[in-house]
């Protein structure tokens, strides 16, 4: 469960409030914010890029705010934004299997392959970020997400086409990840 309490963050000219929001373990939840900054204040608190400065959010009963917790935290978070967040000089096959290779697991060819079809990357394992347009850069993150089965997956889907959204949503639905998404259109929700 994720728990956010008496959050206020003052940004220019805006003010980013939330008194208390609780989203279950498996769910999935829209957050419609009209402000970009707003936007990318709140998905860096509750992907712990960033400590509140004022509130608490919880993550598994787990305050953010302690430090003592917040590596294993991010082990447990995928995050898709339009900063990427792909490393340049690994290919695609690296990019996904990142985490697994850092925290010495060994990799699963087979789930890998297969995640990799779900997102029509399984011609593109070697190719570099670089090579790849946008919508491949962007599904690379989704396949790293459900690769390493992040319990909880912060998604912002204004920068998604429809066919990401709807695999995402239905690999979300199907695991029962938890998955949060932002967006600043309405319509979406």
């Amino acid at each position: 469960m994720i728990t956010i309490q008496n959050l206020k963050e003052q940004m220019k000219g805006y003010t980013l409030e939330i008194t208390d929001l609780n989203i279950l373990t498996g769910d999935i939840f829209g957050i419609y914010i009209d402000d970009l900054e707003c936007k990318e204040r709140l998905i860096n608190l509750i992907s712990l890029l960033e400590i509140p400065s004022k509130g608490n959010i919880k993550i598994g009963g787990i305050d953010t705010n302690d430090k003592r917790y917040q590596t294993y935290l991010r082990r447990k978070i995928g995050v898709i934004t339009k900063n990427l967040l792909l490393i340049d000089n690994y290919n695609v096959e690296l990019n996904i299997v990142l985490p697994i290779d850092l925290s010495a697991q060994t990799k699963n060819n087979e789930r890998l392959i297969a995640i990799a079809k779900d997102f029509n990357l399984e011609n593109s394992l070697k190719a570099y970020p670089k090579e790849l347009d946008w919508v491949k850069q962007v599904s690379v993150l989704f396949a790293r997400c459900i690769y390493n089965m992040y319990e909880l997956i912060i998604a912002d889907i204004d920068m998604l086409n429809e066919e990401q959204l709807l695999t995402l949503l239905n690999l979300c639905k199907t695991h029962k990840y938890t998955l949060i998404f932002f967006t600043m259109h309405v319509e979406f929700l």
